[in-house]
């Protein structure tokens, strides 16, 4: 006999389930792509041992169902690696990396050839007087290095998660 209170997570459950105990009397299941349909149910149970490691906005976003199922795997794929479980620790970075696969190689290749063409620009003006002028050429790159960035960031899709339980509190 199958019993609705057998799932303990519960932005998994109260995201399924229509009516019981995490029933918040403002109906269930529609919207922003959540559902009752077996496949999400499916997707739910197949990763449910990962949602300890899940930060609570993504697991407000599953809840919900704004987080589909391929974001949700290209995170815990990138938790393998613990460079890219450094990165994705950073809120800001996560909602880009998420809404973009390739965000990471367009923000590296967009610094190594912004930063490729600088360096040989300052080269060919500085020339004769490279090692003299070091440090003049250094804050060039750098600033570079940041503009580039920025340039990268503010113009990368960002997956919209809804607000936390604590931010909202406030």
């Amino acid at each position: 006999m199958r019993h609705s209170s057998s799932h303990t997570d519960p932005p998994i459950s109260g995201s399924t389930s229509s009516g019981g105990p995490n029933d918040d009397g403002r109906g269930g299941g529609g919207g922003r792509g959540a559902g009752g349909s077996n496949g999400g149910d499916s997707f739910h149970n197949d990763h449910s041992d990962h949602h300890n490691r899940l930060p609570e906005d993504l697991q407000l976003a599953l809840a919900y169902g704004s987080l589909s199922p391929e974001a949700l795997t290209r995170y815990l794929n990138a938790l393998e690696n613990p460079f890219l479980k450094l990165l994705m620790s950073i809120p800001a970075y996560r909602t880009r990396a998420l809404a973009d696969s390739s965000f990471l190689f367009k923000l590296l290749a967009q610094e190594v050839i912004g930063n490729g063409t600088a360096l040989a620009s300052e080269i060919a003006v500085h020339a004769e007087h490279l090692m003299d002028e070091l440090e003049y050429v250094a804050s060039d790159l750098i600033v570079d290095t940041v503009v580039e960035a920025a340039f990268v960031w503010s113009l990368a899709p960002k997956l919209s998660l809804p607000a936390s339980a604590s931010s909202s509190a406030s």
